[in-house]
């Protein structure tokens, strides 16, 4: 069991969680943490990985549960619940050894690129089905050596179109980036739609004897990368960041406490009601021998950081908001943005934006938080209001300790090259002379 730290708790009968610890029980087995001696000053344990023995059925679902407790001891020996959590599947957290099928697809992977693939468009032919039809009545819709060829044609187009001009220093920044990104990613749209529609439209009247005519081995051959590009571009996503990488719990999951109360239909409550905080952690389950009972051996901190405390640069890019929900009589709103990270809190309130709901607002936040203490980045969206307190337009929560320790960090959203005349490239520089800094 990998102990990691509590965040969030709430009030237990009216008095704050000061020395809570986490229990485990599973199959009539049970486990303690330590206790956190400071709450407010360190969530986080300092013994990270306990582990327990459990006889499990060789059927996964008679697997019993593993049922999480948060508990705080109490003067005059008074025990206090605060939440606890329910894990109903143990097999999501089965230790599986992945390190062979990615050695075996890392050697056929050059293979591929090694060898050179034979296409014979009449074996083609066949795969699809038409190898039965007359020779002078069929009529094939799309040419298989099109569909070869198609792709490296195109792919040599763009390594010729790659050359850009020289933009100005002074004008290359992040936003430079930002667009150059935004364009690539609307001509490759416009490329593989015009591609598509070629292969819709050409070989329309083909038959089989003009394949035959075209009857030749073709290589394919491995296209060199492209050069180098004038503006480093991005990687830009459809969707929000934890959808496309399991919300960053790779390693470190995210366990909601809710109050140990039942819940019926007349009294009903909703889950953020009931939620009490959050435990992180995670859990890895393997077989041992049972001959060898002091085989220990930790297998779930491989490759995972120190639990302690640590300080690191924020940098949040506001580009833009759509579909705003009208907030005044007109049916417009006057949009701005607030950052708040713990008591840090930065905004734009001087610089709304009038009677607009999808604004494009272009702002840049920086702050310095430390971990665990500031781990929740909220991102809120206010409208400006002359008379009267601002309204509350929407806003997002983002958890800021898992971005940082996801391994898909070292690899989200950088880029395949980088400028080095960019103006915020005096901020950059700072993250070689300290591990700890980080850019969102």
């Amino acid at each position: 069991v990998l102990f990691w730290g509590l965040r969030e708790l709430k009030r237990v009968h009216l008095f704050e969680v000061e020395r809570p610890k986490v229990k485990v029980e599973c199959g009539g087995k049970h486990l303690e943490s330590e206790e956190i001696q400071s709450y407010k000053n360190n969530p986080n344990f300092k013994e990270v990985v306990r582990y327990i023995d459990v006889e499990l059925p060789e059927q996964s679902y008679l697997h019993p549960p593993l049922t999480v407790f948060v508990v705080e001891h109490r003067p005059f020996g008074h025990l206090a619940l605060v939440g606890s959590h329910v894990v109903q599947n143990l097999m999501n957290y089965v230790l599986r050894d992945r390190g062979g099928e990615e050695e075996e697809e890392e050697e056929q992977k050059p293979k591929v690129r090694q060898n050179s693939m034979k296409v014979n468009p009449l074996t083609s032919v066949k795969n699809m089905g038409l190898s039965s039809l007359t020779v002078k009545q069929s009529k094939i819709p799309i040419n298989p050596m099109k569909i070869v060829n198609a792709p490296l044609k195109k792919l040599k187009r763009n390594v010729e179109e790659l050359e850009e001009e020289a933009p100005e220093k002074e004008e290359l920044d992040w936003w430079s980036k930002y667009y150059a990104s935004l364009e690539e990613l609307e001509k490759q749209a416009a490329e593989r739609e015009e591609m598509e529609e070629e292969a819709e439209t050409d070989g329309v009247n083909l038959t089989m004897a003009n394949i035959e005519e075209e009857e030749e081995e073709v290589d394919v051959v491995e296209i060199e990368p492209p050069k180098r590009k004038k503006i480093a571009t991005l990687k830009l996503y459809e969707r929000d960041l934890e959808s496309e990488f399991i919300d960053f719990q790779d390693w470190l999951r995210i366990f909601p406490l809710f109050k140990g109360q039942a819940i019926t239909e007349d009294d009903e409550e909703d889950d953020e009601e009931r939620l009490m905080g959050k435990y992180k952690g995670s859990f890895l389950v393997y077989p041992i021998d049972p001959e060898d009972k002091d085989d220990t051996t930790c297998q779930i901190t491989n490759g995972i950081p120190k639990n302690s405390p640590v300080k690191v640069l924020v940098r949040v890019y506001i580009v833009k908001a759509t579909s705003l929900a009208p907030t005044d009589p007109n049916g417009k709103a006057d949009p701005y943005i607030v950052v708040k990270v713990g008591d840090q809190s930065l905004d734009s309130k001087d610089r709304y934006i009038p009677k607009q709901l999808n604004p494009t607002f272009g702002e840049v936040f920086e702050l310095t938080v430390s971990f665990p203490l500031e781990t929740e980045l909220v991102i809120m969206v206010m409208d400006h209001d002359l008379v009267g307190a601002d309204d509350v337009i929407g806003e997002t929560r983002i958890d800021l300790e898992n971005r940082f320790y996801s391994r898909h960090r070292a690899s989200c959203g950088l880029a395949l090259y980088y400028d080095t005349l960019v103006p915020h490239c005096r901020l950059l520089s700072g993250l070689s002379n300290s591990l700890t800094s980080t850019t969102y």
